[in-house]
């Protein structure tokens, strides 16, 4: 998980200064944002630990199982730099058709 950590906030650092030439991931990390946008978790740029919300598909995230309807509680990343990690995945599987 550690690579993906790296990957999001090297992308994010490029992204700033307008060094990230990968037009495809600029847009899929558009559209994961729009979602973080209404996100019960969303806490500034944060997907909160101390928030729930329910998942909205069966998968598999960090290894672990997750269950659609069930509650669960966010990573506590960073959403933009997040979103900038391309196989980086969201707490209650809301990317994963992106």
């Amino acid at each position: 998980m550690i690579e993906q950590i790296l990957e999001g906030w090297a992308n994010s650092i490029k992204d700033k200064f307008g060094l990230l030439n990968d037009p495809e991931l600029k847009a899929k990390s558009e559209k994961r944002l729009l979602i973080c946008n209404t996100c019960p978790m969303r806490d500034g740029n944060t997907c909160s630990r101390k928030r729930e919300s329910v998942c909205i598909v069966d998968f598999v995230y960090k290894d672990e199982q997750r269950f659609k309807g069930e509650v669960y509680k966010g990573c506590g990343c960073s959403l933009s730099s997040k979103s900038l990690c391309d196989l980086c995945a969201c707490p209650l599987g809301k990317w994963i058709d992106i």
